[in-house]
């Protein structure tokens, strides 16, 4: 136990990496929005209550070191029980996996941003486990498939990344309590959605304004203005009067101050049930057209595979170093200014490790498509699942985000290293084989004993 729980910590710093040389955790504007949402406390419309209040759960208004602490170590436990899937774990092949993914992919970036996005793979993971892990303790299951259900329900593309894994699971086993068990999490990731919508919001559903970011994504792709040209004015939308200069970027249609959305009166919100309305009429009109749009802004996130995009100081002061001076000590508020970010000197000082990253992310891929084959042709069921549910997931990522918001560097970068982990787990397989030939692969207790 004293082994693994070294391995554990020691993987967890390896993650950490980059908040050391940062000086401190890695943070994005929206991280602001999320220390609003517990400390204020505050709804805020386009997120869920889900990663805010687990910020405040860890931090305690003392510093943010401390989820930082508690999103690297969920990573590494959560890579150690992945090689416990195929061979009893080891602390020495777990530093070495740990160490490759620091040294060779953003998966440490990822980890070091106090974001939902390091959710994203740990919900590949957590479905993973939960549907192949046959002989994890209660304890162990218990933990993934909470913090599964969580990550899940901490941002709305997670629903959709959960869901095609589950359904990439039904696939490949063909048998439903591996998909029960794996879907448990999607399930209640939308049940805990539903409630805090209901007690926040006064509306008991999933996204109350996701149809504001649909709306947006439509007229990023040209497929709004149309409809409007067609139904303006006598549909009476507020939108008709941005008819012929709607934003062509859908970032500035939805944050501009002087876009439509927040030009509206009431804002997002008030937009919300009109973008309802014109979202359909626009996909009704031309749903070929949108598949099209759709389909190449899928495909243009999965080739974007960067972390720079998270590194400067943009609007940094007016967000997270506001809260900090709100709600956080003076000392706190003294580290954060004095990091490599907020100096604006992160990104100089990161390029010499990220700017090679997407090269050895196209071999992984390249090497996790041979490793899924050959794990068909032997009829490997763990492996063949590992590489299909990692594959299906960055997939349903680069649809979740590219399709339905808007291609950034950051939404694949956060997924992408997964790709490592496919033959990584097939040379575990080959040192120690662990198949049963009519439950699929069977897992060593001692493996998970051990924690």
């Amino acid at each position: 136990m004293t082994r693994a729980a070294l391995a554990i910590a020691g993987g967890a710093v390896l993650l950490a990496w980059p908040a050391l040389l940062n000086s401190y955790p890695i943070v994005f504007s929206d991280t602001g929005a999320f220390l609003f949402q517990a400390l204020g406390p505050f709804m805020v419309w386009d997120k869920p209550w889900i990663y805010g209040p687990m910020l405040l759960a860890l931090h305690g208004q003392t510093t943010l070191w401390l989820p930082l602490a508690g999103q690297v170590l969920l990573v590494s436990w959560m890579l150690w029980l992945t090689q416990a899937a195929f061979r009893p774990a080891s602390a020495r092949l777990h530093l070495v996996l740990v160490g490759l993914l620091a040294a060779l992919t953003p998966a440490p970036w990822v980890a070091s941003l106090l974001m939902p996005d390091i959710f994203a793979p740990l919900t590949v993971l957590g479905v993973f486990l939960l549907a192949y892990g046959t002989r994890l303790p209660p304890v162990a299951r218990g933990v993934v498939m909470a913090a599964t259900m969580l990550g899940i329900a901490a941002h709305l593309s997670h629903l959709i990344i959960a869901a095609a894994c589950v359904l990439a699971v039904l696939l490949i086993r063909w048998r439903w309590r591996p998909a029960l068990l794996a879907g448990a999490p999607l399930a209640g990731a939308v049940a805990l959605l539903m409630l805090t919508n209901a007690l926040g919001h006064g509306r008991p559903g999933i996204s109350p304004f996701g149809s504001v970011f649909m709306l947006a994504r439509l007229a990023g792709d040209g497929l709004v203005e149309p409809v409007l040209a067609e139904r303006c004015p006598r549909a009476g939308w507020r939108l008709c009067a941005w008819q012929g200069r709607l934003p062509t970027d859908s970032d500035v249609f939805l944050w501009s101050g002087t876009g439509p959305v927040w030009s509206t009166p009431g804002g997002p919100i008030a937009l919300a049930a009109e973008a309802s309305h014109i979202v359909r009429a626009t996909l009704l009109s031309d749903p070929l057209t949108a598949l099209r749009a759709a389909s190449a802004n899928a495909l243009r996130q999965l080739t974007l595979i960067r972390v720079g995009d998270t590194l400067g100081p943009e609007h940094l002061a007016a967000t997270v170093g506001l809260r900090l001076s709100e709600y956080f000590p003076p000392e706190e508020q003294r580290r954060f200014a004095a990091s490599l970010q907020a100096r604006g000197s992160l990104r100089a000082a990161a390029a010499p490790f990220v700017t090679w990253q997407p090269c050895v992310i196209a071999l992984a891929a390249i090497a996790s498509l041979g490793t899924f084959m050959v794990a068909v042709m032997r009829r490997d069921a763990c492996l063949t699942g590992i590489c299909m549910v990692i594959m299906v997931g960055c997939t349903a990522n680069a649809i979740a985000t590219g399709a339905l918001s808007n291609p950034h560097y950051r939404y694949q970068a956060r997924i992408a290293w997964l790709l490592m982990l496919p033959p990584v787990a097939a040379a575990w397989r080959r040192r120690n084989r662990i198949d049963t030939p009519d439950r699929g692969p069977a897992i060593a207790p001692s493996s998970y004993n051990s924690l």
